[in-house]
């Protein structure tokens, strides 16, 4: 059995850049590559308020839409709103 990992940092998120790719927005969050794929083609992300953008065969994941959702602007700044 393999140890659960490590939960990501804001500061590793934030460092990821502008976007980010399904697999990875999957281990942030800490669902299987597949259901982070299957939400992206159903376009499930948006109702959470996850932007993800296709490309092509490729989705991108806007890295500022992650940290909006984690309550964290891009800015590093906590959200404010209630």
């Amino acid at each position: 059995m393999h140890p659960a990992p490590r939960p990501w940092t804001l500061a590793e998120i934030r460092a990821l850049g502008p976007t980010t790719d399904i697999p990875t927005l999957g281990k942030i969050l800490g669902i299987s590559r597949w259901k982070a794929y299957e939400m992206a083609r159903t376009r499930s992300w948006e109702a959470v308020g996850i932007k993800v953008v296709r490309l092509g065969s490729k989705y991108r994941v806007i890295v500022a839409s992650i940290l909006d959702v984690l309550g964290q602007s891009s800015s590093g700044h906590t959200d404010e709103r209630g």
